[in-house]
Parts: structure tokens; C-alpha cells; sequence
């Protein structure tokens, strides 16, 4: 499943819910930071399972040496995601390779950026964060500069409809509606 929303534009795009932070909490309740590799395999994940659901192209934009760089995101039968170059998806130099590795002693696997490739490397040297500083805290925030996008015309015009309140559930099946709760002050 995957949580779809519309951005903040004239004319909204659906975005896919995503974790780009770059803090996260410990059980114990400590931040601490991840890499910023990290960080980007989690949305690229999340971003092949959206691909993987066949619902419309998905896009990935992250911003690469202060520039925004988009690919479309593709899953193959292996389970391989590859990021192809959206300005010219037949590219393959400038594709990106996303290999899944089999977790040792347990069912699934992981995945892995392959940077032994030209782009592979650029794109992980090269991560832009926004870092947001917090008043009275000596830790700021981080964030990848990252963003997912489905094109589902279909669904866009349907959330439009349902209103500013209303996000989406997308899954292989189809996807529903949901109020967006409302945190009380």
C-alpha cells in the first residue's frame, strides 16, 4: 500500500507519501542520524512498490549537486529497480541500478545502490539535503530533497473531487479515500 496526496501547486500533482528524513529515533528514544543513502534506498523502495502496482508512471526528483534530477522508476521481474534518466529514458549510461541482495537467514531481501556505475556514483556523492534548524534544540532537522509522483488522471481528478482534506490508499487492487485526521489543538 502506499499513501497518495496532491501537492501544493496550480496544477497538483500526486505525490506518494514518503520517509526522507534523515533523523530517526532509537527504541531507547534518541535521534540519531542515518545516511543520507539510507535515507534515499527507503524512498526508492517505496517508490518501486508504487511502480510495482502498474497504476501509472512514477517519477522520482532529487536534487543532485543543486540540481533536480528525475527518473522514472521501473521494477523488473527480479526485483531490480532501475531509475532511467526521464529527459531521455533510453539513456542506459545514465541509468541507475537499485540490486536487490537476499537477506541471510531470513526470507526477503535489501536493497543496494549499485555505484560502481558512472550514475550510480554521481547520484549518491552528489545527495542535496534541506536542514532545518529548531528553535531551543541543538539538533536540526534533515531532509533528503526528494520527491515521488505518480500520473493517474484518473485518480488526480477523483482526490480533486474528494477535496483538500482526503489522501489516497493505492494498492495492486485499485485504491479508496481517506479523510485526512485533523489534530486537534
Amino acid at each position: 500500500m502506499a499513501i497518495l496526496e496532491l501537492t501544493n501547486e496550480e496544477n497538483p500533482k500526486l505525490r506518494v507519501s514518503v520517509n526522507n528524513s534523515i533523523n530517526y529515533k532509537t527504541k531507547s528514544g534518541e535521534i540519531k542520524k542515518r545516511k543520507p543513502e539510507t535515507a534515499l534506498l527507503d524512498v526508492i523502495d517505496e517508490a518501486g512498490k508504487v511502480a510495482g502496482m502498474n497504476k501509472g508512471p512514477v517519477l522520482l526528483s532529487v536534487s543532485v549537486s543543486g540540481e533536480y534530477q528525475n527518473y522514472f522508476v521501473n521494477k523488473d521481474n527480479n526485483n531490480t529497480i532501475i531509475l532511467k534518466p526521464a529527459a531521455n529514458p533510453n539513456d542506459k549510461e545514465n541509468y541507475v541500478y537499485i540490486n536487490p541482495i537476499d537477506k541471510q537467514n531470513a526470507n526477503g531481501y535489501f536493497y543496494v545502490i549499485n555505484t560502481k556505475t558512472p550514475a550510480g556514483k554521481k547520484l549518491i556523492d552528489g545527495l542535496d539535503l534541506n536542514v532545518v534548524n529548531n528553535p531551543g534544540n541543538d539538533l536540526s532537522s534533515e531532509y533528503l530533497k526528494v520527491r515521488v509522483t505518480i500520473s493517474n488522471d484518473e485518480i488526480k481528478t477523483n482526490l480533486i473531487k474528494q477535496g483538500a482534506n482526503n489522501i489516497v490508499i493505492l494498492s495492486k487492487d485499485g485504491y479508496r479515500f481517506d479523510a485526512i485526521k485533523q489534530q486537534q489543538a
